[in-house]
């Protein structure tokens, strides 16, 4: 729990953070305890989450549902304009990379079937 106490002497506001069995006790100052210990109600943040996912139609009730959904549908959470564009010119330069690579292999295996005097033609630019 926070709390706030406050030294008699010069004033001075202190915040502490105690279990709330130790609440009384308090920081020192003027070389005595401070007093008039004032709770300060704890804040929490809940989130209430529900949707149902565009993408498969099941319904998202909490952060963990959220999170399984998008990893399940290779998805990732909005981060505006800019970065969604980032994002899209990086997966095409990715998918062309794959493409690349697929061709490639293609090629060299097309090649590895043609007859040694076939290779030869081709190597000499007659086809």
């Amino acid at each position: 729990m926070i709390y706030e106490s406050r030294c008699n002497s010069c004033g001075k506001l202190y915040e502490y953070i105690k279990p709330a069995a130790q609440y009384l006790d308090s920081p020192f100052c003027c070389g005595v305890r401070t007093e008039k210990v004032i709770l300060n109600a704890p804040m929490g943040h809940v989130v209430n989450i529900y949707y149902t996912s565009p993408i498969d139609g099941k319904p998202i009730t909490t952060k963990q549902a959220r999170i399984n959904d998008l990893r399940a549908n290779n998805c990732r959470p909005w981060q505006g304009l800019e970065e969604e564009r980032k994002e899209a010119k990086r997966r095409a330069a990715y998918e062309e990379e794959k493409q690349d690579k697929a061709l490639e292999k293609s090629v060299v295996e097309a090649w590895r079937q043609l007859t040694p005097e076939k290779q030869a033609l081709l190597s000499k630019g007659v086809a």
